[in-house]
């Protein structure tokens, strides 16, 4: 049996989702209480990847079961109430449920979204959640910088990612980077993308830095 798990993650303490040797990530933790639920070593794979510290609002995973319900938990409802039991406080699950078996989080992933939010003064109930800066931000400046990113991503990914020949392919017209000032000194940066071009469009945004004036 196929399983997704629907979960949320505060990254601080992290490296990343992906398991590698010597750093704490969310996948080892998540297979180890998993594990530890269902009585058997479990595999938990994610739909994509997040970098040291970067928190995940909506998450989805996947493991296979071949258990039966009875003395451990009667249903996923009650899996999940205990997983949480089990799990850290900066890891949480909403859900667990049941999918076809040739489901897959990773390749099934349709698109995701990436904010990003940088902050000018100082607030502590900020900190690891935006990026302070020192300077007054060239919004204007930004929005056609990311404009210039969004026209010319298809070159990019020829130019940077040519070993994936679905990179290749991969459309980005209905690609959607906008820019928005919730207030003078707030500012969020929200890239919604095909999730076989999402990689791609973080690393051209993160590397595009803020106009400083």
């Amino acid at each position: 049996m196929r399983c997704f798990l629907d979960l949320s993650y505060e990254g601080t303490a992290y490296h990343g989702w992906q398991r590698q040797p010597g750093s704490v990530s969310v996948q080892e933790v998540m297979e180890d209480r998993l594990s530890r639920l269902l009585g058997a070593e479990t595999i938990v794979v994610g739909c994509g990847r997040t970098d040291t510290g970067v928190h995940a609002s909506s998450f989805f995973a996947h493991f296979d079961w071949y258990g039966a319900f009875g003395d451990r938990f009667s249903d996923w409802d009650r899996a999940a109430w205990k997983l949480n039991g089990m799990l850290p406080p900066d890891v949480g699950v909403r859900r667990i449920f049941e999918v076809d078996e040739r489901a897959h989080a990773r390749f099934d992933a349709t698109e995701r979204a990436y904010t990003y939010r940088v902050h000018t003064y100082k607030d502590p109930f900020l900190e690891g959640r935006s990026t302070r800066v020192y300077q007054q931000l060239d919004v204007e400046a930004k929005k056609t910088q990311l404009a210039m990113e969004n026209f010319d991503a298809g070159e990019h990914i020829k130019q940077n990612f040519a070993s994936s020949v679905a990179l290749l392919s991969e459309k980005v017209d209905n690609d959607i980077a906008a820019l928005a000032a919730t207030n003078p000194f707030f500012l969020t940066l929200q890239s919604q993308r095909s999730a076989i071009a999402a990689d791609v469009a973080a690393s051209v945004i993160g590397a595009g830095g803020w106009g400083v004036s």
